[in-house]
This record gives C-alpha cells, structure tokens and sequence, in this order.
C-alpha cells in the first residue's frame, strides 16, 4: 500500500478530471483513470492491456509524482516517530532527583519553551537592550557649543 497526503491526491484527482471531463469532454474516462490511480495507491497495481490507452498514458504521466509523494510522506512519517521516540524517552528519562539528608529541594527538570516564548523573550530582551542604548548616548552626548555669528560681528554700527 502506498501512502500519500491528501493534498496531493486531491490535485491528481483534480488534473484527471480536468483533463478527462473538461478537455476530452469524457467523465467516464475521468472515473476510469482515477480508479486506476487508486489501484496503484492501494495495491501498487500498475494498469494493464484492458485499460484504453489515453488513461494510461495519463496514468503512466503521474505516477513520478505519485512515487515521489509516498516517499515524502514516508520520510515524514519516519521524522514524525524518530520526534515520538525522543520525546518519550525524555520524558522517561527526566526523574526529580533523590532528596539526601542534607537538603530537602528536589531540582527540576529544564522546561523547553515553545517558539511564541522564545521570540517574545528576545524581543523583551531587545528593547530593554535599546532603552539601555539609549540612556548611553543621551549621558555621552556633550552639550552643544554656541556658534558665533561671524556675520553679524562685521556689521558696523552707525
């Protein structure tokens, strides 16, 4: 059995139909056809001689990217148990320590935040790191020196 998402299977569906009901103008070709893509998702059956031509030739157009499908999502489901297995064995591994005679605190494990925690954290940090910046510049910056007009200093009085 081949495994594909349904997102792909609703845009090869949606091809078939379209190239089979709207520009052959033969629905029955369209129903045809997608019977055979599920036998080939289903069973790996490939279509034989009892087949016309025109639905194997489609067929044979797509099956690359029916095969490429499944290996994506096989990949996916294989990533998906890998992040299984590595959470439940965190979580099987992370134990409060033993409490010994001289303390009676047990330390607790490490929380992981979530990406929504992490960005709002760094944008806190930023603009406490900007506020900061901006006291400094504003206690270096020297007062400005009065400029002297030297127009005015030529102008003769009468």
């Amino acid at each position: 059995m081949i495994t594909i998402s349904k997102k792909v299977y609703a845009d090869l569906t949606e091809r078939i139909v379209n190239l089979f009901s709207v520009q052959l103008n033969n629905p029955s070709l369209a129903l045809l056809a997608i019977a055979v893509l599920d036998d080939y998702i289903r069973d790996g059956k490939i279509p034989g001689d009892d087949i016309p031509a025109n639905v194997v030739v489609a067929f044979s157009m797509i099956r690359p990217e029916v095969d490429r499908a499944a290996e994506r999502s096989r990949r996916a489901r294989e990533r998906a148990a890998m992040r299984r297995k590595a959470a439940t064995r965190t979580a099987c591994e992370i134990k409060p320590l033993p409490i010994s005679d001289e303390t009676t605190q047990t330390i607790q494990p490490k929380i992981m935040k979530n990406r929504r925690e992490r960005r709002q954290e760094e944008r806190e940090r930023l603009r406490m790191l900007s506020k900061v910046n901006k006291k400094e510049k504003l206690r270096h910056v020297s007062k400005p020196q009065r400029s002297v007009n030297k127009v005015n200093n030529n102008i003769s009085t009468p």
